[in-house]
């Protein structure tokens, strides 16, 4: 099924409808008039619908579900200021077919990002809330061998790789987060993997970007602890 092109819909969540008369009155409707949402449009899947993405839409402004979205088995990407899964789901892949594809969401909203979700008291959602849930989200991703690992050795400044231990099945084109290892949260670091050499239970990580920081490996003695 294809995107909806609902703007004149009463129970679309992003029109105003005036209920003071029968039947209600649209008065304000969303300006999604394409059949493949267009950049900075709100979209809107209705309860009775199922949407396959497969193809990479231009940023949006926000999108409500409350039918079904379903990532196509391919590389896709969605940007959306925010997201609100008001009943429905969406769904990348499954226990039974895990996603081997990159999917990518980008929440682009900020403390002034309107809700259109409603709280247990019957309140709107404080704005600010990139993601919203009160439906279904699945995301099932291949497994790896580790989903995380500890440094072999100590990584220094300026340092183009680290290795850690155990043979892991990161591969080039993947990022890895190294966390600080002083007292200062701000020194995590992102880096791109760019190639991996394993041997010995130890894998090498490389990277084309430098660490900025020391990332401590080792045994500290403290009185009689380590």
């Amino acid at each position: 099924t294809s995107w909806m092109n609902l703007t004149d819909h009463a129970g679309n969540p992003f029109n105003e409808v005036d209920g003071s008369t029968v039947p209600a009155v649209v008065r304000l409707k969303q300006l999604w008039a394409a059949g493949i949402p267009s950049a900075g449009d709100k979209v809107w899947i209705p309860s009775w619908k199922t949407v396959y993405l497969d193809v990479s839409p231009p940023p949006l402004a926000a999108l409500i579900i409350e039918g079904e979205l379903i990532f196509a088995r391919k590389d896709l990407s969605l940007t959306v200021t925010s997201i609100e899964l008001l009943g429905g789901s969406l769904r990348i892949g499954s226990a039974a077919m895990p996603f081997t594809h990159q999917a990518n969401i980008t929440l682009t909203g900020d403390r002034n990002t309107p809700t259109v979700t409603l709280d247990s008291k019957g309140d709107l959602v404080k704005p600010g809330a990139s993601l919203v849930v009160t439906g279904v989200l699945e995301m099932y991703g291949v497994n790896r061998s580790h989903s995380w690992t500890r440094l072999a050795h100590t990584a220094e400044a300026n340092a183009t790789n680290v290795t850690v231990m155990g043979t892991v099945d990161w591969r080039a084109g993947e990022d890895i987060v190294v966390a600080p290892t002083d007292f200062n949260s701000h020194e995590t670091e992102v880096r791109t993997i760019t190639g991996t050499v394993s041997s010995g239970g130890k894998t090498s990580l490389l990277f084309s970007q430098p660490l900025l920081f020391r990332h401590f490996a080792g045994d500290e003695q403290h009185g009689t602890r380590s």
